[in-house]
């Protein structure tokens, strides 16, 4: 059964993703929230390390330029 607890949103003050709702319930759940916080963060790097690889494919390497 799905809640209003199935994901983390965004913070809007601070933009961070390691967000609680403000509940005692919530706190309960903190040790899942860590779990969805470090998927949530190794994706994100994924993600980032593909826009890397993606920008670096593009540029002319150092052998083109002495060529």
């Amino acid at each position: 059964m799905a809640s209003t607890f199935s994901c983390p949103l965004e913070c809007p003050r601070c933009g961070s993703k390691h967000t609680l709702p403000l509940s005692l319930f919530a706190y309960a759940l903190k040790s899942v929230y860590k779990k969805i916080w470090a998927d949530l963060d190794r994706l994100e790097e994924e993600k980032q390390q593909e826009q890397v690889d993606e920008l670096s494919k593009r540029l002319p390497s150092e052998s083109d330029k002495e060529e």
